[in-house]
């Protein structure tokens, strides 16, 4: 990076801070431009050699910068949704915010493939339907969760059966006997508002399986559809998760060590984010990186987190050659 004085000083007056490492938001921005090159490259037919010039892209494995294209997203929108948001029935919109729940806390599109379509019209039913299908994939050590997302607090549901007390197992109870019955209600709310923080505190505590990462997570993947009754605002809140954090410590400076970190606040990272959203074209311009954005790709708050949490990873590759992670691979 090679930044004049005047756009070192410009970066600290725009993140109130005299204690900036303007590498890192270089970092950032460099991450959101070669990332998503390499995801148009890749949606363009190049072959994966092409993809990306970046040998840190090229060899790890990050999220893309928009969601929707992320491969669970993907199938979130594309196999779940239409199956709730098409023709209207009585309970289709509180399906639809039953199964994107259960999509974000399970999280794996082989067992989401194996369950398909979530009725709630015979409710003991579709949970023994659900119960049965896990019990036979953990019997042939098939996955069921994701690794990248954990469900708390859904022991009290257990059985005593140790074969069908398993997680997956109690919070699939935990879903039917508390939160379906609430479900008309939290519908209601949540289909009403435009404020995240609201929504979120309506979806917070349904179940014991359910805390503020998994409904943002709800909340967020809810925006992305396309239908005139959900009117969720995506810049309306946002709640980061560690990553950002971390990424907020590199950038000011609170690290203590590459592996110790006084991990910055939520709400001192929230405004930071913020700032960035607000800034976007003026840090672009000043660090001279052009995001290859599309004609229908928006900045929002989303996407501002969500370069935070890939880019906090790809400063440590960078900055400290760390190894390990998932490697970039084609999906298949």
């Amino acid at each position: 990076m090679n930044l004049s004085q005047k756009g070192q000083e410009r970066l600290r007056e725009i993140f109130k801070s005299e204690s900036l490492n303007e590498q890192v938001i270089y970092n950032y921005f460099e991450f959101a431009r070669d990332r998503h090159q390499a995801y148009l490259n890749r949606r363009a037919g190049l072959p994966r050699g092409e993809w990306t010039d970046n040998p840190i892209i090229r060899e790890q494995r990050f999220c893309n910068i928009f969601r929707e294209y992320d491969r669970l997203t993907e199938y979130y929108l594309n196999h779940i949704v239409p199956n709730y948001s098409g023709t209207f029935r009585e309970l289709n919109q509180q399906e639809l915010i039953f199964a994107t729940t259960f999509s974000r806390i399970f999280n794996n599109e082989e067992f989401l493939r194996a369950v398909g379509v979530i009725r709630l019209d015979d409710p003991d039913k579709e949970k023994e339907r659900i119960l049965g299908i896990i019990s036979d994939r953990l019997k042939r050590k098939l996955p069921v969760y994701a690794t990248a997302y954990y469900t708390y607090g859904c022991m009290s549901y257990k059985t005593g059966t140790k074969e069908l007390d398993s997680k997956a197992h109690n919070t699939v109870r935990g879903m039917f006997q508390d939160f379906v019955p609430k479900l008309p209600d939290i519908t209601w709310k949540i289909l009403g508002e435009r404020d995240l923080y609201v929504a979120r505190k309506h979806l917070m505590g349904s179940f014991r399986g359910i805390g503020d990462f998994i409904s943002m997570e709800v909340l967020y993947h809810l925006t992305m559809i396309p239908v005139d009754w959900i009117n969720l605002d995506i810049n309306s809140w946002m709640s980061p998760g560690i990553g950002p954090r971390i990424f907020c410590n590199y950038l000011f400076k609170c690290n203590v060590g590459k592996e110790t970190l006084a991990l910055y606040s939520s709400s001192k990272t929230s405004g930071t984010l913020i700032t960035i959203y607000k800034n976007w074209d003026e840090l672009c311009r000043l660090l001279d990186i052009e995001v290859p954005l599309q004609d229908d790709e928006r900045i929002n708050y989303l996407v501002v987190e969500n370069i935070a949490c890939e880019a906090s990873k790809y400063h440590r590759f960078k900055t400290y050659g760390c190894k390990g992670g998932r490697k970039f691979l084609p999906r298949s």
